[in-house]
């Protein structure tokens, strides 16, 4: 009996580890690994580090605003790095103080009116992509302040693709 129960606790792991191997594990399309992701992005803002910013991005980029598709390659990302901006003086422990970090399924988009609806060049947000927000609003929709990375900056879509997590689509 003993060993009955070892080999299906073997083969349960071993099931579970082709999953994510063969790229279709849940796990790795979870919201935990968006925001993890995320938060790397927003960590080259603070660290200014453009070229490890430009390696995150997807190939090809749209705008929560319908703007796209547009190519990252010709995307100005500014200097200082992000879009003249210098956040090198912040730790990431103040930027969550500030900002607070939520990410979004697909599923949870109908929280966001226009998303759903959202297509543009062709792309519509589907059940890979999820919406992060890094800002917390004041009681008229804006942004509250003092904040310390600018209100755009914080918001936007990352995606699983390409056997990687990637930023899709931003605000601005």
């Amino acid at each position: 009996m003993r060993e009955t129960l070892v080999f299906a606790l073997v083969l349960g792991m071993l099931a579970s580890l082709s999953a994510t191997a063969d790229g279709g594990s849940a796990a790795r399309h979870s919201k935990v690994a968006a925001l993890a992701f995320a938060e790397t992005v927003v960590q080259t803002y603070l660290d200014g580090d453009h070229e490890r910013f430009r390696s995150y991005l997807a190939d090809t980029l749209y705008t929560l605003e319908g703007e796209g598709p547009f190519e990252a390659a010709t995307l100005d990302l500014g200097d200082p790095f992000p879009f003249g901006k210098d956040y090198s003086t912040n730790s990431m422990a103040e930027v969550k103080a500030a900002h607070p970090f939520a990410i979004y399924s697909h599923d949870e988009l109908s929280a966001f009116p226009g998303l759903t609806e959202l297509t543009v060049g062709g792309w519509r947000p589907d059940a890979d992509d999820y919406l992060f927000v890094g800002i917390r609003e004041n009681d008229r929709g804006g942004p509250v302040t003092p904040e310390i990375i600018w209100d755009d900056l914080m918001v936007f879509m990352v995606t699983y693709q390409n056997g990687r997590w990637e930023l899709i689509c931003f605000s601005g």
